[in-house]
């Protein structure tokens, strides 16, 4: 019924690492870049913890939208101080899934395309928002914290993920469905009831799966095709340079629009 039932047991933040690390001049050049987009990404909305707690149950279902659900995530956040944005990898030796920035005391999170699967990225908003909810206190004006590299911060990158993965699709229903995978019609059925895409069933078994390269090979033709979402969300497609004054001034016209 609320998002604080999925952090019941939430425990004292330790250190974590990453299992595999960035290029260090690439990986500040990506965090300079949205950094920077946030700045001149003007969000009028004071940060509202409540709103935001209240509006988390309904998140979900909104991946179901392909083409628009995350748009319109982005869009509802905005109003609640929390402004969305999506910044590419530029780079193959990028290992970054997300970011938590401080920007003017407001939360401010930026997603990549890690894996080019859709549901990684649902995932990673989850797994940001967590930090936005619960540790948002330790990420200092201006600074930020990012998922998937080495923290310096303290904070539980096993415990945002563990949330992630049980708000979006418990471990519960996981087993549940498992001796169905065969049959599409059935878990398309049964992602329709859990309010989320089909593609995130197949995408967290083969995780389950060690993980293994044979596993996500095959999810191919299970995944949707999101690239026009990007566009959408990015207000750029990255085809040319572009300043990020320019795609800024674009987010503020057409996604972030002042009514």
């Amino acid at each position: 019924d609320e998002v604080f039932e999925y952090a019941e047991n939430k425990k004292t933040p330790v250190f974590s690492s990453a299992k595999r690390v960035s290029n260090k001049e690439n990986l500040a050049f990506w965090v300079a870049s949205a950094k920077e987009s946030f700045r001149k990404t003007f969000n009028p909305n004071e940060y509202d913890r409540k709103a935001l707690t209240e509006f988390f149950p309904s998140i979900r279902w909104h991946s179901m939208n392909v083409e628009n659900g995350l748009y319109t995530v982005a869009q509802a956040l905005f109003k609640m101080g929390v402004t969305l944005i999506y910044v590419p990898k530029f780079t193959k030796d990028l290992h970054v899934k997300g970011a938590t920035f401080s920007i003017n005391d407001k939360p401010c999170i930026v997603l990549t395309n890690y894996m080019n699967f859709y549901p990684t990225l649902w995932f990673t908003l989850i797994h940001e928002l967590y930090h936005v909810l619960f540790d948002f206190d330790k990420i200092g004006n201006g600074d930020f914290h990012l998922s998937g590299e080495m923290d310096s911060m303290n904070i539980d990158e096993d415990e945002a993920n563990n949330f992630a993965r049980q708000y979006l699709f418990a471990d519960e229903k996981m087993e549940f469905v498992k001796p169905y995978l065969h049959n599409p019609d059935f878990v398309n059925r049964y992602a329709e009831q859990n309010h989320i895409h089909p593609s995130f069933i197949y995408v967290f078994n083969a995780y389950d799966s060690s993980g293994s390269e044979r596993k996500y090979g095959k999810l191919k033709n299970k995944l949707p095709d999101f690239d026009e979402l990007l566009k959408n969300l990015n207000a750029s497609d990255y085809s040319q340079f572009v300043p990020i004054k320019q795609i800024a001034q674009k987010r503020n016209s057409g996604i972030f629009k002042i009514l």
